[in-house]
């Protein structure tokens, strides 16, 4: 019998002058995925503060495509709520299942991107389509 208790994940909420951190620590699995789920929908609700959310991966130590869905969601989520998400700390085997899957554009691009650059562009025309777009989000982290 293995004598490990399951997947661990811990998520640690800090903040810093003008953004908000997340430190993500352990597995980013459909075994933790839950979990992590409920700290971005924190994080990421409608009342937070309106500053860049950070979210530190350098503490995970795997991941699967459960997990990169939920940082494909989360990304979402904050695209619709104007806040601007990064993930940072992505180490070579998480940068590896990223590539693999071919969303290195998406995730680890947007690691180093200003989303202004994303607002600015959608701005007036897709406020209907943003809100759809929110429900949506929300709704794939929620599920």
């Amino acid at each position: 019998m293995d004598a490990r208790m399951g997947p661990q994940m811990d998520a640690q909420m800090g903040a810093q002058v003008g953004a908000q951190t997340l430190r993500l620590e352990g597995e980013l699995t459909i075994y933790t995925a839950q979990e992590v789920r409920q700290r971005f929908l924190q994080a990421l609700a409608a009342d937070a503060a309106p500053v860049p959310l950070c979210v530190d991966l350098s503490g995970v130590t795997e991941l699967d495509t459960s997990g990169v869905q939920l940082l494909l969601a989360a990304r979402a989520l904050a695209h619709t709520r104007q806040r601007q998400l990064r993930y940072g700390g992505l180490a070579a085997p998480l940068r590896e299942v990223i590539v693999l899957l071919g969303l290195e554009d998406v995730l680890i691009q947007a690691a180093h991107a200003n989303n202004d650059a994303d607002n600015d562009a959608d701005n007036d025309a897709d406020n209907q389509a943003d809100s759809d777009a929110e429900n949506d989000a929300e709704a794939g982290l929620a599920a």
